[in-house]
């Protein structure tokens, strides 16, 4: 996972987007706007759509997506795979 970029996106409730650099990004919806509509304009923008991951359980966002270009996972996965990561690294 080393040089992996992660970013995480809630609904939010303020004026505007808010987004928290760091490891994970964290992206905050704006009033009005959901994380699905913040989700689908990332992964339009993204160049490479085939190295774009995206977990959801969300049958709809996941089908549009993987109509992008992108992998969906589900959240039980990505769960697995953070707890095996962190467990090869003796965090767990």
């Amino acid at each position: 996972y080393a040089g992996l970029r992660g970013v995480i996106v809630y609904d939010g409730n303020q004026s505007a987007r808010t987004t928290e650099e760091g490891l994970p990004t964290v992206i905050y919806s704006k009033r009005g706007e959901s994380a699905d509509t913040v989700i689908e304009s990332l992964v339009y923008n993204m160049h490479d759509k085939s190295e774009v991951r995206v977990a959801t359980d969300d049958r709809v966002q996941g089908n549009l997506v993987t109509g992008m270009g992108a992998f969906v996972i589900s959240a039980r996965l990505l769960q697995m795979e953070v707890n095996s990561a962190l467990d090869n690294l003796g965090l767990l």
